[in-house]
């Protein structure tokens, strides 16, 4: 006759205990989780804030620099200052014109 080995029971109290005791390991891992993938998503938002920022700030210095680069280059084109360079008295005047319509 073969003898079983009968493990005793462990009491309701404690895998209650032992049940509880999960739940809240459980719990607390996904708290962290959930907390440092909202810092982490936090944190990249406001780096992608910043950039944003820096950006339109060069575009609008970029702006700037393009509005004085077009005065500067119609002041230059301009038909007094075409008048007033020395190189124009140089030319000489052409015998025919020919007007194109």
């Amino acid at each position: 006759m073969e003898r079983k080995i009968i493990t005793p029971r462990k009491p309701l109290s404690m895998e209650v205990k032992k049940t509880i005791i999960y739940l809240l390991i459980t719990l607390t891992v996904i708290i962290i989780g959930l907390s440092s993938y909202f810092l982490m998503q936090t944190s990249t938002a406001t780096q992608r804030g910043y950039i944003l920022k820096q950006l339109q700030i060069e575009n609008e210095n970029l702006r700037q620099e393009n509005e004085k680069l077009d005065e500067d280059l119609t002041g230059k084109i301009s038909f007094p200052s075409v008048e007033k360079n020395p190189a124009l008295k140089k030319m000489i005047e052409p015998e025919r014109k020919i007007y194109i319509k």
